[in-house]
């Protein structure tokens, strides 16, 4: 998908380019654009749509750069303390489980009634009425 993006942003990049120099030539009378006091060389309109449009192309590539950098460099500080912090976690698991081995195993007592039946773990000596309010 990341790849059909970029083609697809290219592609409309090159489109706009050509219209661009279609409209730039159609403009050939030359110009003097004038801002306050400055006043700029005589070109054609053709060459400041050019200038303007390479221009543009190149503040928002910077731009982009400068916001894309800061980004990686966040999404990799925020992996290494991600990395970081699963070690730290597998350590704890590894000394937190004790192997379990055959010997272990073989001695847990089966013969303890409140492992079959846990509902009924009421101890004997404590008849079942005592346990109803009336």
């Amino acid at each position: 998908m990341k790849l059909f993006k970029s083609l697809i942003f290219k592609l409309v990049a090159v489109i706009l380019f050509i219209l661009v120099v279609l409209v730039a030539s159609e403009n050939s009378e030359a110009v003097v654009l004038s801002f306050l006091d400055y006043e700029s060389v005589a070109w054609p309109v053709s060459w400041w749509m050019m200038t303007a449009f390479l221009g543009g192309l190149i503040v928002a590539s910077m731009w982009n750069l400068w916001t894309n950098s800061a980004l990686r460099l966040a999404v990799r500080k925020a992996n290494k303390r991600s990395d970081k912090t699963n070690q730290t976690l597998d350590q704890v698991r590894a000394v937190k489980t004790p192997a379990i081995n055959a010997e272990s195993l073989a001695s847990v007592d089966t013969a303890d009634k409140t492992l079959d039946d846990p509902f009924n773990s009421a101890p004997e000596s404590v008849p079942t009425t005592a346990l109803v309010k009336p």
